[in-house]
């Protein structure tokens, strides 16, 4: 094959690769629909891709068998090696580049609420108790309430739990049957919902995930 075509080729790859990973790249969160769906449709391509690049692989040789066109010869390896790529590299993305850019974007997400959680504490030392909601922090203690910058998750979840309070948000793992609910608890009272009981250090304090099935 020509440059051309493994430019093209290459290329094609890396955009379907970018928007297999979408929900875990930095970027505004009115993307998010349309980067689950590229993740979803990444992480089941693989199987179902495979069977129907074989079938037209197989027919597309058939019907190329007895053609001595040099310039067919090369359309046939291009369409061949993009059938092939095109199904398989959003899935092997979703499988070996997922988690380590979840590792990424979490690490983000919780760096960007360095502001919140001090203006959260500066609200209970001046009104003895922590706010309902986090819109009541603004103007006072924030100019604006910041967004995780994090295409996958749109916001923060905020609890007050009467002593003290809760942070969270949560990512896509496999499908969206499978969720990283990522939690901030200053007592350290972290608790698993789901099936999966098992709680995941985040190396910041305080912060803790678990997988909910």
């Amino acid at each position: 094959m020509s440059k051309k075509q493994w430019k093209i080729i290459i290329g094609l790859n890396l955009l379907l690769a970018t928007l297999t990973m979408l929900p875990f790249l930095p970027g505004p969160g009115f993307l998010y629909s349309p980067a689950q769906f590229f993740f979803n449709v990444g992480t089941i391509s693989g199987i179902p891709g495979l069977f129907i690049v074989t079938s037209i692989f197989i027919i597309w040789i058939v019907r190329k068998f007895n053609t001595r066109k040099k310039e067919g010869s090369k359309k046939a390896r291009l369409i061949t090696v993009l059938l092939l790529t095109l199904f398989t590299i959003p899935f092997l993305t979703s499988i070996f580049l997922s988690s380590p850019l979840r590792n990424m974007s979490r690490k983000i997400a919780i760096a960007r609420t360095d502001t919140m959680i001090p203006a959260i504490e500066n609200y209970k030392r001046d009104k003895g108790i922590y706010p309902g909601k986090l819109e009541e922090l603004r103007e006072e203690y924030l100019s604006k309430i910041p967004s995780p910058l994090i295409i996958g998750i749109p916001e923060y979840g905020y609890e007050n739990t009467g002593q003290s309070y809760r942070i969270t948000f949560k990512q896509n793992v496999i499908m969206g049957f499978n969720f990283e609910i990522v939690v901030y608890d200053p007592t350290d009272s972290h608790k698993a919902i789901g099936e999966i009981q098992e709680l995941y250090d985040c190396g910041t304090k305080h912060w803790k995930y678990y997988i909910y099935d």
